[in-house]
């Protein structure tokens, strides 16, 4: 390979680098702005802590784990605080040839309610369907078009009857189709495996604020209310 060639091959690489840059950079500006019109604070670093922050699996799965374009603070949503962490995260899986980085969205709202059973609602796929054959199965509903559609469970099947009626299953069926997981008092949003583009962010807080104003009032009064958001980042 002569020079020029070795030359032209450099260029490109560089004009290619220099173009993902800019995105990224577009990215945490657009992001930064929206902070501010929540009056969330705003921080692009890398945060190794989420896996010690929260319990839920994504936070574990895989190496160098690392949430960035960080969003925080708290909200108030349908009348009730919420304290909203949300932004870009990855983490590496496989090793050599066969490394690979994942890089996705989440949102995770610290729910105003202490001590609430853990539950799960994310759409059903294949390996589900065959574990239900194995005999692992899900909780199922009256609505054979849910439980179709989405997998869910519960440490408290109850609760999972009394958030899940017929009006939150409609909710659910008719909008986007996000994997929910409440756990430890925490509410984790997720949408496929990519990252949200950042006017998203602001959608999913609508849906977050939908979905917990569909729960009734008879299960919201089971548990003790949160007094203060401070000190549960």
């Amino acid at each position: 390979m002569d020079s020029f060639v070795i030359l032209a091959v450099i260029a490109v690489a560089a004009v290619i680098a220099w173009y993902f840059r800019s995105l990224e950079r577009e990215r945490r500006v657009a992001l930064e702005y929206l902070a501010a019109e929540l009056g969330l604070s705003f921080d692009s670093r890398a945060d190794g802590t989420l896996h010690r922050r929260y319990a839920h699996t994504l936070f574990s799965r895989g190496r160098r784990r690392s949430g960035y374009n960080t969003l925080s603070g708290p909200l108030t949503l349908g009348g009730r605080p919420f304290y909203v962490r949300m932004g870009d995260y990855r983490y590496t899986t496989g090793s050599g040839k066969n490394a690979r980085t994942h890089r996705l969205s989440y949102a995770v709202l610290r729910v105003p309610w202490i001590e609430t059973p853990h539950l799960l609602i994310r759409r059903e796929g294949i390996a589900d369907k065959i574990g239900g054959g194995l005999g692992f199965d899900d909780i199922d509903f009256e609505s054979e078009e849910f439980s179709r559609t989405f997998w869910v469970k519960s440490s408290d099947r109850k609760f999972a009857y009394d958030v899940v009626h017929p009006v939150m299953m409609r909710f659910l069926l008719e909008g986007p189709k996000p994997h929910v997981e409440i756990l430890d008092d925490a509410c984790l949003l997720l949408d496929g495996t990519s990252r949200w583009e950042p006017s998203r962010f602001r959608g999913w807080l609508r849906w977050a604020e939908a979905f917990f104003e569909r729960w009734p009032e008879h299960v919201t009064v089971r548990f003790q209310e949160r007094s203060d958001l401070r000190g549960i980042a």
